[in-house]
């Protein structure tokens, strides 16, 4: 008997075969499914040779209902959208008899989960019977016809203006109404997540994979081109428009300019259903092949992979194809959005018809170097776009229980009659890799397992990996999918949770979970106290009148604050009206046995492209998000180096870390042509490594509390830069550890770089002591036993013992 819960799975396009980007996800996310559910799948068969492949669906599927769909015939049932005032792609997609199916199989087999692959087959999801539902949007498609109406002339840019505006309202509702959101990038999870802030806490990002075994640079393919000069390719769905604009252009703006200098160069165009408009290119220079049987050959022995897509969402799984074959490739900045990787190492990228020229021409005119990128490609596919790894989220978003709080993993946590152990919930506005975050995993891990208890509450999501990090079994994780704004909401949600758990203390961080206080003293907590880490990028001096007011508000529902620096206690005190008699200042600690210098001075981090005794390697820890101001430090860089060009042989700078960031940062670094020189090494766990693969440690934020990295920097024995802000002075002493600069000045940046690039001595002078500093007064033991004491203080003061051992 299969115990597998049923699942409900609808798919705009049969996925299968698997023969493009769209059906490349949707197949794979089947296969994620059928591991652990009975799929019954609803789909569109828009391709008469497709419904061949139906049967072969039922491999994975407890039942498959296909309908097929005629394109033209949806064309014109898509025009019922303008009279009725809706986006034409719902009517494009709608369907009676598929309604139907919908309804009699969530009724028969009494599924309570249910996963839309595209907008519009969100339609579907309105089944009474429906307790968890998820869509899988992919792109974010109301932009991407906003960017159609860019580039149309009028009637066509109104029609698609129109589509994007009535779609986003569509998406909007969808996202409103579901459990959770997904699109194939963090960069178009952003962009969602802007256009509709009031679903931002059910937003996630979930990237494409690529089959590393089948697209793989070994598999002895005979070469299909002809001989004859050197090969660029290009591949995909050529009745696609983007690809369509993409090939166009090549030919008419790219072409000319590489066979200046390379006068035998081919384009290869493979893909099926060519359109009349890339037919009409084919000639000498270029040939356009139709379907063929196998991709791969095609990419294998093509000399360059090229992606001029202008117009672009998401991933292009052509880009990962390609770079799973080691194949150089070079792509458009709009290709290159949300990609992983380093341009000028892993891929090019290139944003005019000159780039694209110069990029292409530089890989055929340097073998070795476009074999190298090919490798590296290689590397990072591997290293970055695993489907199963991808697509283990979808499960925990279907796993989540109905309702607004979800047990993502432990036994539970609530009190009972017979553990003695004070049981703490920290609340946090996320958990997920962050300084604030870390310190409760720290705190957690240390404090003794046989004298308090833990849960943790994310307002917003707590990440299934980061939760690894917790080593106790029996802690709790819940998240809310709170929106943006006041959490008023869910204080229903909150005061029950609390009641239920029945928590002698309550441990909110910032003000983002401030507001949990309220339904913590409703439901009877006796201890709620608060930390104060430091200012978030709308407040980085935290000088807004709105925000002190805030914190005044809820300063009533407080027992005690543990400001983490003594700028942020004279702060509570001044301004918000906090009592010395009620904040204990407790810094953070670093462990200085796993964060300790490198045995033989700076060492090579796995996959980095930075070896050699010569070089001197600045680097950064952190999330890329503004209030970290990642720009600021790579435009110090760029600075420094256009000062003295000299610097580049010998130059290198690293960010470690990862956020919504990275694009602009990947572009700036292509705009400015530092590529060999800048390696955006992505998140890493291996942060200790990551530090020692350094010789100067840089914090560039706008607002800092307490930073670990600064201290996890000090223990490894680096000299650190840092901004001016928040308790960055209390860490970094200015001329004996570090330097201390302004925020948001580059010029000030570059000019500590460069003191620490010229002068040897001062650099292992300042490491030296900013070792022997964390040693001796930032021990994560100190901090620890300072939190346990506060606890117990403050559980004692309340009428609650602690166990003693």
């Amino acid at each position: 008997m299969d115990d597998r819960p049923p699942l409900l799975y609808l798919v705009h396009r049969i996925p299968y075969p698997p023969n493009k980007g769209d059906k490349l996800r949707s197949f794979h996310i089947l296969r994620q499914l059928a591991r652990n559910h009975r799929v019954y799948l609803g789909t569109f068969v828009d391709r008469a040779e497709d419904a061949a492949h139906v049967d072969t669906l039922r491999e994975w599927c407890a039942d498959v209902c296909a309908i097929p769909l005629s394109p033209a015939r949806a064309r014109l049932a898509s025009l019922r959208g303008l009279p009725g005032g809706e986006a034409l792609s719902l009517p494009y997609y709608r369907s009676r008899r598929l309604r139907d199916w919908v309804d009699r199989t969530v009724r028969t087999h009494a599924i309570r989960r249910a996963v839309a692959f595209s907008g519009p087959m969100a339609q579907y999801l309105d089944h009474a019977g429906l307790e968890r539902r998820v869509v899988d949007f992919c792109d974010v498609d109301s932009a991407k016809w906003a960017d159609y109406a860019r580039a149309r002339s009028w009637p066509m840019s109104w029609l698609y203006r129109r589509e994007g505006e009535k779609l986003l309202a569509f998406e909007r509702g969808v996202a409103a109404a579901t459990d959770a959101s997904i699109f194939v990038t963090e960069a178009e999870a952003d962009l969602f997540r802007r256009a509709a802030p009031e679903t931002a806490g059910r937003v996630v990002a979930m990237p494409n994979g690529v089959d590393a075994g089948f697209f793989t640079p070994d598999a002895g393919h005979a070469d299909p081109y002809p001989v004859g000069g050197p090969v660029v390719v290009f591949t995909g769905a050529m009745d696609y428009w983007p690809n369509v604009d993409a090939v166009v252009w090549f030919v008419q703006e790219i072409l000319p300019l590489l066979q200046r200098s390379c006068a035998d160069l081919r384009f290869y165009i493979v893909g099926m259903n060519p359109a009349p408009a890339v037919l009409a290119l084919a000639g000498p220079a270029v040939v356009v092949t139709g379907s063929v049987p196998d991709v791969r050959p095609w990419i294998g022995h093509a000399q360059v992979v090229a992606a001029p897509l202008r117009i672009a969402r998401g991933i292009q799984n052509k880009v990962l194809e390609a770079m799973a074959m080691a194949r150089p490739v070079v792509v458009s900045a709009s290709s290159a959005t949300g990609l992983a990787g380093e341009p000028g190492r892993d891929f090019e990228v290139a944003a005019t018809a000159g780039e694209f020229a110069a990029r292409i021409s530089g890989l055929l005119g340097d073998p070795e170097r476009a074999a190298r990128m090919g490798a590296c490609a290689r590397a990072r596919v591997l290293a970055s776009y695993s489907w199963e790894a991808h697509l283990g989220r979808l499960d925990a978003l279907l796993d989540a229980a109905s309702g607004p709080a979800i047990a993502l993993r432990g036994r539970g946590g609530g009190a009972s009659d017979d553990d003695p152990r004070p049981l703490v919930v920290h609340v946090v506005y996320r958990f997920d890799v962050g300084g604030l975050e870390n310190g409760v995993v720290n705190l957690i891990n240390r404090l003794p397992v046989s004298r308090f208890r833990h849960a943790i509450v994310a307002l917003t999501e707590c990440d299934p990996a980061f939760c690894k990090r917790i080593v106790h079994d029996d802690v709790r994780f819940i998240s809310l999918h709170k929106p943006p704004g006041h959490g008023l909401k869910l204080y229903p949600a909150l005061f029950r949770l609390f009641s239920e758990l029945r928590p002698a203390v309550v441990h909110t961080r910032n003000l983002a979970a401030l507001e949990a206080v309220v339904p913590a003293w409703a439901a009877g907590v006796p201890v709620r106290v608060h930390g104060e880490h430091g200012w978030d990028v709308s407040d980085p001096h935290g000088t807004r009148r709105r925000f002190q007011w805030m914190r005044r508000l809820y300063r009533p529902f407080v027992t005690h604050y543990i400001p983490l620096s003594d700028h942020l206690l004279r702060y509570l005190n001044a301004s918000v009206g906090v009592s010395a008699a009620h904040m204990t200042r407790i810094c953070n600690g670093v462990d200085t046995q796993r964060f300790r210098p490198g045995a033989r001075g700076r060492e090579v981090l796995d996959g980095s492209p930075f070896e050699g005794d010569e070089l001197c390697v600045i680097g950064t820890v952190g999330r890329l998000e503004p209030i970290k101001d990642p720009l600021n430090l790579l435009r110090a860089f760029v600075h420094l180096l256009r000062r003295a060009p000299e610097l580049a042989g010998r130059l290198r700078l690293m960010f470690v870390g990862d956020g919504s960031l990275r694009a602009e940062l990947e572009a700036e670094v292509a705009r400015a042509g530092v590529g060999a020189c800048v390696w955006l090494v992505g998140e890493r766990r291996d942060v200790p490594e990551a530090l020692r693969a350094m010789d100067v440690f840089v914090l560039p934020s706008r607002a800092e509390g307490i930073s670990n990295t600064i201290l996890e920097a000090m223990a490894c024995g680096l000299p650190v830069i840092a901004t001016r802000v928040g308790g960055n002075a209390e860490l970094v002493l200015d001329g004996e550890t570090g330097i201390l600069v302004p925020a948001s000045d580059s010029d000030a940046l570059a000019d500590a770089l460069a003191r620490y690039v010229g002068d040897g001595g001062m650099l292992r002078r300042h490491g030296e002591a900013g070792r022997q500093r964390a040693v001796e007064e930032f021990s994560i033991d100190g901090m620890v036993a300072r939190y346990a004491q506060l606890y117990e203080s403050l559980l004692s003061a309340a009428g609650r013992a602690v166990p003693a051992t």
